[in-house]
């Protein structure tokens, strides 16, 4: 039977485009992802490259517990400071075997991708720098609260947006939990 999605701007806009609901279906079960929420602490972390998102992402994984191991042909002056392990290749190539996360963040993205792929033989996870270097995870930022959990990723493009994006949220669902709570008090009626 027919739907009534006017009440969603989403499924308006998609209404617009004149898909039927079969369509849209199809396109929602071909996309399907999930999210896993992972712990990282005691785990190996392998990066590839030495610049300032690696120096990013060692600083995000070293503060989740992660032991890093990390190759870069330069380093950012700040790693001298941080408890990595700095390695050549071929032993990050090595601890890739133990790892449970591979960060490729060079310039190179024909070097990004080799990695990534030596990485997934390992069955380890793999994240790149850029979009579209064949890695499967991608990095959330993300706000937990006792009755969901909200996660947003720009995919590196706007780091920053991410936190915006959540705490936009907090501010609505808090308005909106404002709104429920006179809705549900019958006193007031």
């Amino acid at each position: 039977g027919q739907r009534n999605w006017a009440f969603h701007p989403f499924m308006s806009a998609l209404l617009l485009k004149k898909l039927s609901f079969r369509k849209l279906y199809r396109i929602l079960r071909d996309n399907m992802r999930i999210c896993l929420d992972i712990e990282f602490e005691k785990e190996i972390v392998c990066i590839l490259g030495g610049g300032k998102l690696a120096l990013r992402k060692a600083k995000q994984f070293l503060e989740a517990g992660s032991i890093i191991y990390i190759s870069a042909l330069a380093y950012e002056e700040e790693f001298d400071a941080l408890p990595v392990h700095k390695v050549d290749r071929d032993q990050l190539y090595q601890a890739l075997k133990e790892a449970k996360l591979a960060i490729a963040c060079t310039d190179d993205e024909q070097e990004n991708r080799a990695f990534l792929k030596l990485a997934k033989t390992h069955k380890v996870l793999t994240m790149a720098a850029r979009k579209e270097q064949g890695q499967d995870t991608l990095s959330l930022t993300q706000l937990r609260l006792p009755q969901m959990v909200l996660a947003s990723s720009t995919q590196g493009a706007f780091p920053a947006a991410n936190r915006y994006l959540l705490q936009d949220w907090r501010r609505r669902l808090s308005i909106l939990g404002m709104i429920r709570e006179k809705l549900s008090d019958h006193s007031l009626c």
